[in-house]
């Protein structure tokens, strides 16, 4: 997939610094680097995705969700690891059902998602349907007794 860049100089100057930042360690200066691409052209699919998985890294999830969403409505095309990313951040921002298809999406490409398939059970369980949370913790506990661990309560 190629990705599209901005025609806006200026926008493409700010994510230029922001990938020179990102190289030395430096996630805040990227971040606010990619902050000013995206003002600077609102439009800049890769500043989204890149600001949205930055985000998702610092644990930002609300800013991560609203990066990664923009960057797939202006045609960005994610990858599994993408759109699990955006639907934990969904969830983790307090929007579960809006996570749930992003998340049944990123298990369809990668059924092997624990995290993914962690968040569904998050967000089943915040939606309080328990059927389908039990469902996917079924799945998940044999492979993952770390997050089996973390949900196993809810299911006593």
């Amino acid at each position: 997939m190629i990705l599209k860049l901005s025609d806006n100089a200026q926008a493409l100057a700010c994510f230029e610094e922001a990938r020179q930042h990102r190289l030395r360690g430096e996630v805040g200066p990227s971040m606010s680097y990619l902050e000013d691409a995206i003002r600077h052209d609102p439009s800049f699919a890769v500043a989204h995705r890149n600001l949205g998985i930055m985000a998702h890294d610092t644990r930002q999830h609300w800013k991560a969700a609203y990066h990664l969403e923009q960057a797939s409505i202006l045609g960005d095309e994610p990858d599994a690891q993408v759109i699990s990313m955006l639907g934990c951040s969904q969830v983790l921002s307090g929007n579960p059902s809006k996570a749930i298809p992003a998340l049944e999406q990123a298990l369809v490409l990668n059924p092997d998602d624990m995290d993914a398939r962690y968040c569904l059970v998050l967000s089943y369980i915040q939606l309080e349907n328990k059927s389908d949370a039990l469902k996917h913790f079924s799945i998940l506990a044999p492979q993952s007794p770390h997050y089996e661990n973390a949900l196993k309560w809810h299911f006593e």
